[in-house]
């Protein structure tokens, strides 16, 4: 449990700056290792499930996979297994940071 939540904090870390910066990203939420992110057009909070769409395959063609749902599609689901390590975060990240940052292209 106790490395769950460190590592959940790991990751909300590293994704906080890349969800600030993106503008199609409305909320980054969850709870320790579980966390969704929520995707919105620019300006609106009219849901983009394009965009979701894009950044999970973004991030399967970077080598992680993630889920999609919510109402609209729109929401990506990241849920690392329990006994995740610290670089297996940080890779994790990675590739969604960088599948965010090429759907904003």
């Amino acid at each position: 449990q106790a490395n769950a939540l460190a590592m959940g904090r790991r990751l909300v870390d590293a994704l906080t700056p890349a969800v600030e910066r993106a503008d199609f990203v409305a909320e980054l939420r969850g709870r320790g290792l579980m966390q969704a992110m929520e995707f919105v057009h620019p300006g609106s909070i009219e849901p983009d499930a394009a965009r979701a769409t894009a950044v999970l395959e973004g991030c399967r063609e970077r080598g992680l996979l993630v889920g999609k749902g919510g109402l609209y599609g729109n929401v990506i689901r990241v849920t690392p297994m329990l006994n995740v390590t610290a670089a297996e975060i940080d890779e994790g990240a990675d590739a969604l940071v960088g599948a965010l940052a090429a759907a904003d292209a």
